[in-house]
């Protein structure tokens, strides 16, 4: 699983694929299937867009965002968001919703998250990552209007500013391939999914 984040009814867990597809997961650890849904597509990153129960996943060689369809029989792509001199195998890796924005984060060549406006449709802000080997995931803190990230170069969760100021670092080489994270305050957890053992 390349991302991990709780359902919009806060029932169970989604994991994504980059094989394209979608699990339900509860949390006891247990893979409930995939979504319905039949997809070629390289995601990376899930999340929840906790307002509208809206699913939202990067794709990582494209460089884009799609939503996962009311029905969930089908994914739409909402927006391709070009980065100049981006490396396709190191593209789209994490996003994370929180006030109306999306966060996406390159994972590397640049490491670089941007902002994009649900409501605007557009991209309203970029931010280089200087503390990160890669940006393997994202989760946005609404207790404090953060980001955590998870990076799976140096086997890190990083909580930082939206400006980019780091706050804290956790070692997370428990995990043997980093790749989602989510923190989950109403349980006292943080979720962590792992790429190379599933």
């Amino acid at each position: 699983f390349s991302g991990v984040c709780v359902n919009e009814d806060g029932t169970g867990l989604y994991g994504v694929s980059n094989a394209g597809a979608l699990y339900n997961i509860s949390f006891e650890g247990e893979n409930l299937g995939k979504l319905p849904f039949e997809s070629n597509k390289d995601f990376e990153g899930v999340t929840v867009d906790t307002d509208n129960k809206v699913v939202y996943m990067c794709e990582e060689t494209e460089w884009a965002i799609y939503k996962l369809n009311a029905d969930k029989q089908g994914v739409t792509k909402v927006i391709d968001i070009p980065v100049e001199g981006g490396v396709s195998n190191k593209g789209f890796e994490g996003i994370a919703y929180g006030k109306g924005n999306l966060y996406v984060g390159n994972q590397a060549d640049p490491t670089i998250i941007y902002t994009y406006n649900i409501a605007q449709n557009k991209v309203t802000g970029s931010m280089i990552v200087n503390h990160a080997g890669y940006i393997s995931d994202l989760f946005y803190d609404a207790t404090d209007d953060t980001l955590w990230s998870v990076d799976a170069d140096k086997n890190l969760a990083t909580h930082f500013t939206l400006d980019g100021k780091v706050l804290a670092t956790y070692d997370a080489s428990f995990v043997t391939k980093p790749e989602g994270i989510f923190i989950d305050y109403p349980r006292g957890v943080i979720w962590f999914s792992c790429d190379g053992s599933g």
